[in-house]
């Protein structure tokens, strides 16, 4: 799963929201350049494609999978939005085990790594979560992994193979999950903006699920 940068203080004003028909191209441009940016520094086996094809295969499958989840409305979709209504981050919340919610995708345009809008978007992911144990998969070794440690989240036991789609185009991209404990989520929240101490209306309302391989595809 990508991220990006996480320091705190947006230096942008944004908002949140459910994810609506028609964000769709904006959402899968927020993905593959996440992509781009979060992968392009991993190896790749000889005689595989590598990173294009697996960008090639996101601006594929991507669209059908996201039209799909705003339609089913079961899981939380949210896209980040700044300025007139551009698209620039996208989070995913959906079902782990055992009643926990597991973040499947946290991205950010890599224009704005470095903003604090990352780290706005985990919050509101969080919140998504209500009082359930909160957790994600990220790829051993990048800024993602980086970003998750950075916020508070754990990172233990042994790394998970890399997820179909990547693994088609050859990259090597080991999984490690990444738990948030009570304390660190407790303090990621105390740092919301004013008035959103509590998930809003908006997602509520409106559940999106997307149909994935792999928690970073």
């Amino acid at each position: 799963m990508a991220a990006t940068g996480i320091e705190a203080g947006p230096a942008f004003e944004s908002r949140i929201e459910d994810a609506r028909l028609g964000d769709t191209p904006e959402i899968v441009h927020v993905i593959r350049e996440g992509a781009r940016s979060a992968y392009g520094g991993l190896r790749v086996l000889p005689g595989k494609p590598g990173l294009p094809a697996f960008l090639t295969d996101l601006a594929t499958r991507k669209p059908r999978e996201i039209d799909a989840a705003v339609r089913a409305g079961r899981d939380t979709l949210l896209v980040q939005r700044i300025g007139s209504g551009r698209i620039v981050g996208f989070a995913k919340v959906g079902p782990g085990e055992s009643g926990a919610r597991l973040l499947e995708a946290w991205y950010v345009l890599p224009e704005f790594h470095g903003t604090g809008l990352a780290r706005l978007l985990m919050r509101r992911a969080i919140l998504a979560a209500r009082d359930r144990p909160f957790y994600a998969y990220t790829t051993a070794g990048t800024r993602g992994h980086r970003a998750y440690a950075k916020l508070g989240f754990i990172l233990a036991g042994e790394a998970l193979p890399t997820p179909g789609p990547l693994a088609a185009a050859g990259l090597v991209a080991p999984q490690l999950r990444a738990d948030l404990p009570a304390e660190a989520r407790r303090r990621l929240l105390r740092t919301l903006p004013p008035g959103q101490a509590s998930e809003p209306a908006e997602s509520q309302s409106s559940r999106s699920r997307i149909s994935t391989s792999g928690p970073t595809d």
